[in-house]
């Protein structure tokens, strides 16, 4: 709807404008490290099999084509939205019957969610600390990261990686997007 639209653009612009502030929280999460994009694109079962200037290289080039700020950026800006998602669902002005149902997948639920807010969204209590793992979930079901489960035996053959680097996201976004909506109707026609 309009206004989870609305929601994800305020989240864009809080996250350039406070972009110190959301690196941070990125960072307390744990949903983005130094070799984020080097997790994200080469597994390292995988990089055991590449040599240091092979790897040095290629962390260069995600450099330069921007790819590492871009990795960095939106699991920053999914971090946030995961906050407002989260306190959305544990106020539920609007009465919506799944609220529970979404906090519970995250393994939360609105009061362990308030109680956090009302203690100033400290990730050390013991609230907090649901309601970061509950976020490291939301980021990380969020975000396309092909993994070794996520790809068929063939592409672990190192002669077929580079094949499998061009068709992984593809694949990963027909799994997680294409295979979440399907989930979420069936939980719907359930209800």
């Amino acid at each position: 709807n309009m206004d989870t639209f609305m929601t994800a653009f305020k989240q864009i612009g809080a996250t350039i404008k406070n972009r110190a502030e959301a690196t941070q929280f990125a960072r307390d999460l744990g949903v983005i490290t130094s070799e984020v994009v080097a997790n994200a694109w080469v597994t390292e079962a995988e990089q055991d099999y590449t040599d240091t200037k092979v790897r040095k290289m290629s962390d260069r080039f995600f450099s330069v084509i921007g790819l590492n700020f871009f990795t960095k950026f939106t699991r920053e800006f999914a971090a946030g939205m995961g906050v407002q998602f989260i306190l959305k669902h544990a106020k539920n002005e609007f009465n919506n019957p799944r609220s529970e149902r979404y906090l519970k997948e995250l393994g939360l639920t609105a009061a362990e969610v308030t109680a956090w807010e009302k203690g100033g969204r400290k990730l050390t209590t013991p609230e907090g600390k649901k309601v970061a793992k509950g976020l490291q979930r939301f980021v990380e079901s969020s975000i396309l990261r092909p993994n070794a489960a996520e790809r068929p035996v063939w592409a672990s053959d190192p002669h077929w990686a580079l094949v499998w680097q061009l068709k992984s996201f593809l694949y990963a976004y027909t799994k997680v997007i294409t295979g979440g909506v399907f989930r979420e109707a069936l939980n719907r026609r359930n209800e």
